[in-house]
């Protein structure tokens, strides 16, 4: 009975546990039905940052603010290896996280290499998904949102395809509209890594975009390392960041690019030898021509008319019109020498005529006739202005007429022609009235510059009876030839000249009620200068006002006419208190000719001591006085009376590192002031003659001793307005001197502020 019991017993337990196991199996089967099926759907749709879903760690919050620097390192991983792996784990994940945080995008570039992702990346849907979100980045980025430019970047998988080449592009755009270079470099090197580059499009879109916020030094680092930066340079690459530099005159860094675009495999092109030659502008940079005179020498190609025409220009302002002839041989022996042509000849015309050689210039223009090559209108032009330079108006004219005889060639003749005639013949009256009777004989259109040169000329001559006539043609020109700016100051400048100061005025006013033009600086100076000549004080004050209104920025010159002004009015310290104001208020030091300007005024008001302690003011302002300082100088004490003084000054001006003397009219003065047969003259002119010959010796050049006029250029010392421009108004400088109330010349002298107003010195001390 046991044993039965125990049989029954079994029995039932075996089969309970048989059952057991069924179900079991049977639950295993469905588990992993399911979770297929799941895994299936995920593929189909990735997980969007942001949202909370089952997959993701309770330590999810940490990981992306561990990203947030590098927004697709840690996160992207995380993304990826839970898609997967199927995230078995929260531990994994995090160790995964903190993995590709210290080595950004490593892991993920290689799980996504490793896995079947490529393939469900390249369906229309994901396409779809990558152009949206390379829009919102590029969008961000014009909104000058690079936070939400990074944030859109980190939705997707950067991949090596195409997709992933648009999303790199989107987001350096993003990072270059927001000027964040670093940002630049490091979403460049992410991209090498997960093998996305940038295409040579879209490489040289980068290029210019940098340029032209003046990162230039940037570019050239990625041309440099393009490798390494996932970039397809391209040879126009490197000519955007060489025109860069040649803008710049920056010959060093230009060389710099030839050779690191040499290094990439490009050799320089024609294109290349034009960029460089617009550094060309000085004799010091004829070594860099050189150079790319070389780089010419070993092209095979035949060069063009516009870099022919570079080449002859470059050659021009550096001097070296040889190595153009160089050029002419080396394109005859290889067979390489281009066509000329009508504007090849006249730009080498133009070349050789600025450089002075009149016989080069006839001899192109008759090789041009005898190879058959008919002259166009600017190739004409480019040798009547050779010529004209070179003070051949005469043989110009003579050529003008030549080819109006023949009919062929008579379209060639025009306005240009002529006025480019009319400027060569400016100083003879009887030319000038002949050349435009010719032109309107022969019905040649005068336009403005045609006007206002024989306006000039009326000006020059004083002949103020025959503007009006001008003008009458002017109106009955068809269609007729309205003023311009330089018309108006051209008329100024006749009636000023004229001493019809009364007229010039009333032009002004004319002008102004016309509303077609603003007066600028010339044209207040030539009636400031009118003002001076005539002692308008109140006049000269009105048109400062005018300038104010007008935001006309003065100059030395006008410091200078209104310095005049107040010396002839007798107002000497308001002379001064100009000069201090109007340099402190616009940020520019006065120059040699300001100062020999207040020399002169202090000797019509009969202060030689202060004239005398100018002179050293100028020297401690680091200027150098010139010949007409002191002139002035020597010509103000003779009339004072001074003849002693006078004689030091002669003997000054002849010492020193840079000797300027006096012209030979003011010596003869002041031996005259000496008596000519007198010892004190003898001496006098045997101390300038020994003066001469020690500068001769020490290899100096030696004062002028018979020049009528001394035209030595002066150094002058004129600091860039540093922002005090709109710290007072003109008209407010100009009241305060006009009301300041100056109790004595010595007060006004010893005023601190500027260099000139100290206590004069007496007649013995500058010795």
């Amino acid at each position: 009975m046991a044993a039965m019991l125990y049989d029954v017993a079994a029995a039932v337990i075996v089969e309970t546990l048989s059952c057991v196991w069924l179900e079991a199996a049977m639950f295993g089967c469905a588990a992993i039905t399911y979770l297929a099926v799941a895994g299936g759907m995920l593929a189909k749709k990735p997980l969007k940052g942001g949202q909370n879903t089952p997959f993701r760690s309770l330590s999810a919050k940490h990981s992306t603010a561990k990203t947030a620097t590098y927004p697709r390192s840690g996160a992207a991983a995380v993304r990826f290896t839970a898609s997967e792996r199927k995230i078995s784990s929260n531990i994994s994940a995090n160790n995964s996280a903190a993995k590709t945080a210290s080595c950004p995008r490593s892991e993920a570039a290689a799980a996504r290499t490793t896995s079947n992702e490529p393939k469900m990346l390249s369906s229309p849907d994901s396409a779809k998904m990558y152009a949206s979100v390379a829009n919102n980045i590029r969008e961000r980025g014009n909104a000058k949102d690079l936070q939400g430019a990074v944030a859109e970047f980190g939705r997707l998988p950067l991949v090596p395809n195409r997709m992933g080449e648009e999303l790199l592009n989107s987001i350096v755009q993003a990072c270059m509209s927001c000027g964040d270079c670093n940002m630049v470099q490091h979403h460049l090197l992410n991209g090498q890594s997960c093998g996305a580059r940038l295409t040579h499009a879209n490489t040289r879109t980068l290029i210019k975009a940098l340029v032209a916020a003046n990162q230039n030094n940037f570019a050239e680092m990625l041309l440099k390392h393009a490798s390494r930066f996932s970039l397809q340079a391209s040879q126009a690459c490197f000519h955007e960041v060489l025109h860069a530099h040649a803008l710049a005159g920056d010959c060093k860094a230009a060389w710099c690019v030839i050779a690191d675009m040499r290094n990439a495999g490009f050799m320089p092109n024609q294109v290349s030898c034009s960029i460089l030659l617009k550094l060309i502008s000085s004799q010091s940079q004829a070594a860099d021509l050189s150079k790319i005179i070389e780089l010419l020498d070993s092209m095979d190609a035949s060069v063009d008319d516009v870099l022919v025409c570079s080449i002859t220009e470059a050659c021009l302002r550096v001097g070296r019109l040889d190595l153009l002839s160089h050029m002419t041989f080396h394109w005859g022996n290889n067979g390489h020498s281009p066509t000329l042509t009508a504007p090849i000849y006249g730009a080498m015309i133009r070349a050789f005529g600025q450089a002075g050689y009149v016989e080069r210039i006839w001899a192109l223009w008759d090789e041009m006739q005898l190879k058959g090559v008919e002259p166009t209108e600017i190739s004409l032009g480019c040798m009547v202005e050779a010529l004209v330079a070179n003070t051949e108006a005469d043989a110009a004219w003579r050529l003008v007429r030549e080819i109006w005889q023949n009919e062929d060639r008579r379209h060639l003749v025009n306005t240009v022609t002529y006025s480019t005639l009319l400027k060569g013949v400016a100083d003879k009256p009887e030319q000038v009235e002949a050349m435009y009777q010719e032109m309107r004989e022969r019905q040649i259109q005068c336009n403005t510059i045609t006007y206002n040169t024989i306006l000039n000329h009326l000006a020059q001559c004083r002949a103020t009876h025959r503007v009006p006539q001008l003008l009458e043609d002017m109106k009955n020109s068809t269609p007729p030839v309205e003023p311009d700016i330089v018309t108006y100051s051209t008329l100024i400048k006749c009636f000023c000249a004229s001493g019809n100061l009364n007229r010039a005025l009333g032009l002004l006013t004319e002008m102004r009620a016309d509303g077609k033009f603003v007066p600028d600086e010339m044209m207040y100076n030539t009636l400031l200068d009118g003002c001076a000549k005539e002692q308008r004080l109140s006049d000269a004050l009105r048109l400062a006002q005018e300038m104010k209104n007008d935001h006309v920025r003065p100059s030395n010159y006008t410091l200078s006419m209104f310095v005049k002004l107040m010396g002839r009015c007798k107002k000497l310290s308001k002379a001064f208190d100009v000069v201090d104001s109007l340099t402190e208020e616009f940020g520019f030091r006065p120059n040699i000719q300001v100062y020999t300007c207040l020399i002169q005024a202090c000797f019509i008001n009969r202060q030689p001591a202060k004239a005398l302690s100018l002179l050293d003011r100028i020297l401690e302002d680091g200027l150098r006085p010139d010949a007409k300082t002191y002139v002035s100088l020597v010509r103000g004490h003779l009339q004072m009376g001074l003849v002693d003084t006078a004689v030091e000054l002669v003997r000054r001006s002849y010492r020193g590192n840079f000797p300027v003397g006096v012209d030979s009219q003011c010596l003869e003065e002041v031996v005259a002031k000496l008596g000519k047969g007198s010892a004190a003259a003898a001496g006098l002119r045997k101390d300038v003659e020994e003066m001469r010959q020690h500068q001769r010796g020490k290899g100096h050049s030696a004062a002028p001793l018979h020049l009528r006029s001394s035209k030595t250029k002066t150094s002058e010392r004129s600091s860039k307005n540093i922002g005090k421009q709109d710290s007072r108004s003109f008209v407010g400088a100009m009241s305060q001197v006009q009301h300041k109330a100056v109790t004595s010349e010595t007060m006004s002298a010893t005023r601190a502020g500027a260099p000139w107003r100290q206590a004069p010195l007496k007649a013995g001390a500058a010795y």
